[in-house]
């Protein structure tokens, strides 16, 4: 009797176990979801729509327009080995799309979820554009009642200041943070991630028209700032420009204080040149006020004894620039931005003010300008 009631007991825990697992574990299927999340917007001649979604979803997505003028998305999301392929799980303003149901996401544009996509149904549309953004990944569709903008018309010529007219030929771009170093860290981007990105495509327009700006790192690294300021210093470019971000929308310009407070330690013989620092003060001007014009933000700048500035024997301008989070770095933007600062390069250095001779009158202290403490920037 004992030996039936064990047996009993036993066979019970184990229907116990596998009626738990059943509950709590799903049935295997081999496939898997993933979410991307789907919002539109009403402009004067278009209308956008926006995918938010993992960085491969984006990159591996195509788009086209058909004859019918409908807009289909295929995400292509990949699958593990041995698994399906995922579906694709829609999120929208007005609830999940289901099945073959249409989800009307704003008045007469209509959205039905397809096997690895989705069909995007606007009225009267005659042309796309399709951008795939970073920092945060997405997906964009700008949906026009016309024909698309042409691509060179996305940034204003008069931003795009002529080769001639930047005096520098050498510079160093230095990309803040890598490796181990994430810097700030937002929801969907990291600080050392965006610096790079953002340094790359600078150098990139830099190096047209036969200049060249070489990057401290070019890829994901631990960089010191030692081994920074050595590669910097083996070169000695004319220029040194560092990028960074910032914690707020606000951008910041730091260069090497004029007089050394007590104990600061001093910057080497070109850095500190009178000249130098003039040409560096009148970039960092123009920098300043080319941003707060394009986008109504007005930089702040700080003195600050940097070790990067500091021992750099180019002169130096750290810039941490609008936080990702408060700006929008779509492509436009990011043009603009990048254009606006070459502009700084060409009208400020330029605007240099000649070294006035030495007089007898003994000029008046000029007050220290003190920064908030701040950990330093690699």
């Amino acid at each position: 009797m004992m030996n039936v009631k064990r047996s009993f007991t036993s066979v019970s825990l184990i229907m116990l176990f596998l009626l738990a697992v059943s509950i709590f574990v799903p049935a295997e299927s081999g496939s898997s979801s993933v979410a991307v999340k789907l919002r539109a917007a009403k402009h004067q001649d278009s209308i956008r729509i926006v995918l938010a979604a993992d960085e491969a979803i984006v990159k591996s997505a195509s788009v086209i327009l058909t004859k019918n003028k409908a807009v289909i998305v295929d995400l292509h999301p990949a699958a593990e080995a041995g698994a399906e392929r995922p579906t694709i799980a829609f999120e929208t303003d007005k609830g999940a799309l289901t099945g073959d149901v249409p989800v009307e996401i704003m008045n007469s544009v209509t959205v039905v979820a397809k096997g690895t996509g989705c069909i995007i149904t606007i009225p009267k549309v005659e042309d796309i554009k399709v951008l795939k953004l970073q920092s945060p990944s997405r997906l964009v569709i700008d949906a026009f009642f016309g024909p698309a903008p042409r691509e060179s018309a996305a940034v204003p010529q008069s931003l795009k200041p002529p080769a001639e007219q930047i005096p520098f030929r050498y510079i160093f771009v230095d990309a803040g943070h890598g490796g181990y170093d994430y810097g700030i860290r937002g929801k969907n981007y990291s600080e050392k991630d965006f610096a790079l990105q953002f340094s790359r495509d600078f150098a990139a327009a830099f190096g047209k028209g036969g200049r060249e700006a070489q990057l401290t790192r070019k890829s994901d690294q631990i960089m010191t700032l030692t081994e920074r300021i050595a590669a910097i210093n083996r070169k000695v470019p004319e220029l040194l420009l560092s990028f960074h971000l910032a914690s707020t929308k606000i951008p910041i310009i730091y260069v090497v204080p004029e007089r050394p407070e007590a104990g600061m330690e001093l910057p080497v013989a070109s850095n500190g040149d009178q000249k130098k620092r003039e040409m560096i003060n009148s970039i960092t001007a123009a920098i300043a006020a080319g941003i707060e014009k394009e986008f109504s933000v007005r930089p702040l700048k700080e003195t600050l004894p940097l070790t990067l500035l500091v021992k750099s024997k180019a002169p130096a301008i750290l810039v941490e620039l609008p936080n990702p989070d408060e700006f929008s770095y779509e492509k436009k933007n990011r043009e603009r931005l990048i254009s606006t600062i070459l502009k700084a390069l060409a009208t400020g250095a330029k605007e240099e003010k000649p070294v006035l001779p030495p007089t007898t009158q003994k000029p008046e202290p000029r007050p220290i300008e003190k920064s908030a403490d701040r950990t330093e920037k690699m």
